[in-house]
């Protein structure tokens, strides 16, 4: 295949946590941090916010100071952004439904 070709290839995920996984390479997340993030974006409401926080705790069956030690977490490693007093999910782990990637050599 020319450097200009392009290949698609299609990635179905059945979860959030698949997709996570899938964008994790750079970040480098824990698969309990994974879970955690996941849990978070599933859940109803603001990113972070406090009602969201307690139904993805209960979900993955943590206490609330525990999600608090993760968040923390996923924030130095900029899977959570804080951005003007509001919690981001960091573009990289944005569900979007078409992605290119283009892969260089060298």
């Amino acid at each position: 295949m020319a450097l200009n070709e392009k290949e698609i290839i299609k990635v179905k995920f059945k979860k959030t946590s698949d997709r996570l996984r899938f964008w994790n390479g750079p970040v480098g997340l824990s698969p309990k941090e994974i879970l955690t993030l996941g849990a978070l974006i599933d859940a109803k409401g603001d990113l972070c916010g406090t009602l969201n926080r307690r139904e993805a705790a209960a979900s993955i069956g943590m206490s609330k100071e525990v999600i608090n030690t993760y968040i923390k977490r996923l924030k130095t490693k900029k899977a959570i952004l804080y951005v003007n007093g509001i919690y981001k999910l960091s573009k990289i782990f944005e569900e979007r439904p078409r992605v290119e990637v283009v892969m260089l050599v060298g």
